[in-house]
């Protein structure tokens, strides 16, 4: 992914016209040098993550060599995320627009050419997490995982905020001291 990042770079992710320039990674192989696809894409910076999942996931579709795998799954089965120096980001809210992107601001500062975003695909529920939505379905007498699904914009808010929250614990403790707890 490093040489990928390496071939992204210049003055800006945006152009005269307003729009926004990324390079999508796709999670699928080209077969005759085995690299990770890339998809160029030009987006209005106005326009939602939403539409950029969207527009990213139909011209997958349409010029990937193993089209398969986005013809049988739909654009929530794969995630967005970028990287800010070692650290790995996704980006959640699909209702925000481009240009509040903390990506976007990101890139810009650095005074890349394109954005670099990767589409990665949704991790499997363990055996674990299973467990603890069946047990608290039970204990709600309800199915919470449908009721979630209905709510995605306020769940991606929460998770974004705990992730706030947890990333600066985590980067803030000693790890010596952590581990010999």
């Amino acid at each position: 992914m490093d040489q990928v990042e390496g071939e992204v770079h210049s003055a800006g992710p945006f152009t005269a016209h307003g729009t926004l320039l990324l390079t999508c990674v796709l999670p699928t192989s080209c077969p005759s040098d085995g690299q990770r696809e890339l998809l160029d894409l030009e987006m209005p910076t106005h326009s939602t993550v939403w539409a950029l999942r969207l527009l990213a996931w139909s011209q997958a579709a349409g010029h990937s060599a193993t089209p398969s795998i986005y013809q049988l799954n739909s654009p929530h089965h794969f995630r967005l995320l970028y990287r800010k120096g070692p650290t790995w980001y996704e980006i959640l809210e699909d209702r925000q627009t481009l240009a509040s992107l903390g990506a976007v601001r990101y890139w810009k500062s650095l005074g890349l050419e394109k954005g670099l975003i990767h589409l990665e695909p949704q991790p499997k529920e363990t055996r674990s997490s299973q467990d603890f939505w069946d047990g608290l379905t039970n204990l709600v007498g309800l199915d919470v995982r449908s009721r979630v699904s209905s709510q995605q914009s306020e769940l991606s808010w929460a998770r974004r905020m705990f992730a706030v929250v947890r990333q600066a614990d985590v980067q803030g403790r000693d790890g010596r001291a952590f581990a010999m707890e």
